[in-house]
C-alpha cells in the first residue's frame, strides 16, 4: 500500500467507510519509554514550575541555577582557643532551553469531499504532530542521560564492580555477573549514594536477558530461586537507603542513536539515585495569552495538551493564506486557503549538580563476560 499527500486516497471518490482507531493503532503506533515520564516527574524537585515561568519570559533569557558546593573536612583533632576555618562556596548551573517542533497543513475544503470530517483531520494531525516530538524527546533524553554518565568517582571502586575510566562504565563481571542488581546498589551505597532508592533505565539484554530484571524476579515470585534480596522495592533495616527502587526497559539504549562507547552487548544500565536528573519544559506567555488569530496571514498563538502525557503542553503557531489546490490530482479547488500549523515545546535537561570535576549521581553499569 502507498501513501498518497492531502488525503488523496480517502477523497469521496467511491464508496467509502474509515476503520476504528483500534484498527489503526499498528501504523500510529510509537516508540515508548518511561524516560519522559519520570523527567517530568522529577521538575518539581528541580524547581517549582511558576518559578520557572517567572524567571524564563523570553527565549533570549539566559536562566541560571544556583547550588551551595560540598565542603571539604577540615580534619581537627583536638579544640583550639583561636580556631579559624574555610569558607563555604556556591556554583552556578546554567539551564539551556531547545526547541522541538514539528509542522502540518491543513486546506480548508480538505473535509468537504472527504470520508473523515475537519475535526477528525485535524484532531489526527495534530495527535500525531504530539506522537513524533514524544518520539524525539525520549530519545534525547536517553542520549542526554548516557552522555551525562560519571566519569569520576568519589570513592574509588567498590568490591563488586570495576570503573573503566575510558568508557565511563562500572563493569559487573566475574560471579557479580549472575547478581547485577546487588552489584549496582552495593557500588552506589559505596559512593554514598545510600539515603535514596535507585531509578534505573536497563536496555533490553539487561531487563529481559539471562540475568535481566524480569527473568531474576520471577524467580523471586515463584521461588525457583529466591533473589528477591536483589530487587527488594524497601530499604532493609527500615532505616537504611540505598534500595532498588523503580526499573524500566529503555529500548533506545545501545541502539543507533545512543551507542554503547566498548561495546557491551552483554547487558547494560543507567542507575541513579530517584531525582538525579529533571526535564524542564517551558512556554513563552505568548502562547499562554493566545496572542493573534489563525485564521490572519499574521497568524495566531496558542497552546494545547498533549493527549497522552499528563503534564505536557504544547505551543501551536498557525497562519492562513490563499492557495490553489487542484494540482493534487484535481481534487481541490481553484479558490481554497491553507493553513499552516507547527507544534512545539521549549525544553531544558538538567543533572543534578556535583562540585567534583566529571562526576555526576548517574551511574553506566554494564555486564562484562
Amino acid at each position: 500500500m502507498s501513501a498518497s499527500s492531502n488525503y488523496y486516497d480517502s477523497l469521496l471518490a467511491q464508496y467509502q467507510s474509515p476503520v476504528r482507531d483500534e484498527f489503526n493503532k499498528a501504523e500510529l503506533r510509537e516508540l515508548e519509554t518511561q524516560v519522559l515520564n519520570v523527567g517530568l516527574e522529577n521538575t518539581d524537585f528541580l524547581m517549582n514550575a511558576s518559578e520557572i515561568s517567572r524567571i524564563k519570559q523570553s527565549v533570549n533569557r539566559p536562566v541560571y541555577g544556583y547550588v551551595k558546593n560540598r565542603k571539604p573536612s577540615t580534619n581537627g583533632t583536638a579544640m583550639t582557643a583561636f580556631n579559624t576555618g574555610i569558607g563555604g562556596t556556591s556554583s552556578q548551573q546554567t539551564i539551556t532551553w531547545i526547541a522541538f517542533t514539528e509542522e502540518f497543513y491543513f486546506n480548508e475544503t480538505e473535509a468537504m469531499d472527504n470520508v473523515f470530517d475537519e475535526a477528525e483531520l485535524f484532531r489526527n494531525e495534530m495527535s500525531q504532530a504530539q506522537r513524533n516530538i514524544r518520539e524525539r524527546i525520549r530519545t534525547w533524553l536517553t542520549q542526554q542521560m548516557y552522555a551525562n554518565r560519571t566519569g569520576a568517582l568519589s570513592r574509588g571502586n567498590s568490591s563488586t564492580t570495576t570503573f573503566n575510566a575510558a568508557t565511563n562504565t562500572f563493569e559487573i563481571s566475574g560471579n557479580n555477573a549472575t547478581i547485577p542488581w546487588s552489584a549496582m546498589t552495593s557500588t552506589l551505597r559505596w559512593n554514598k549514594y545510600g539515603y535514596s532508592k535507585y531509578d534505573v533505565f536497563a536496555d533490553q539484554q539487561l531487563y529481559a536477558g539471562p540475568n535481566g530484571y524480569e527473568f531474576q524476579q520471577a524467580q523471586a515470585t515463584q521461588n525457583a530461586t529466591n533473589l528477591a534480596y536483589q530487587l527488594k522495592a524497601t530499604p532493609v533495616p527500615p532505616q537504611a537507603g540505598g534500595y532498588m527502587g523503580n526499573v524500566w526497559e529503555d529500548i533506545i539504549l545501545g541502539d543507533s542513536d545512543v551507542p554503547y562507547t566498548g561495546g557491551y552487548n552483554s547487558g547494560a544500565a543507567l542507575c541513579m539515585p530517584s531525582n538525579s536528573f529533571a526535564f524542564i519544559p517551558w512556554m513563552p506567555k505568548l502562547y499562554i495569552d493566545g496572542k493573534g488569530n489563525y485564521e490572519d496571514y499574521a497568524g495566531g498563538y496558542g497552546m494545547v495538551a498533549d493527549d497522552m502525557v499528563p503534564g505536557m503542553e504544547y505551543m501551536v503557531h498557525g497562519w492562513r493564506t490563499q492557495a490553489d489546490t487542484t494540482a493534487g490530482g484535481g481534487h481541490g479547488y481553484t479558490q481554497d486557503s491553507v493553513t499552516q500549523w507547527q507544534v512545539g515545546c521549549y525544553v531544558a535537561y538538567i543533572t543534578q549538580y556535583l562540585s567534583n570535576a566529571n562526576e555526576t549521581p548517574i551511574y553506566f553499569f554494564a555486564l562484562k563476560p
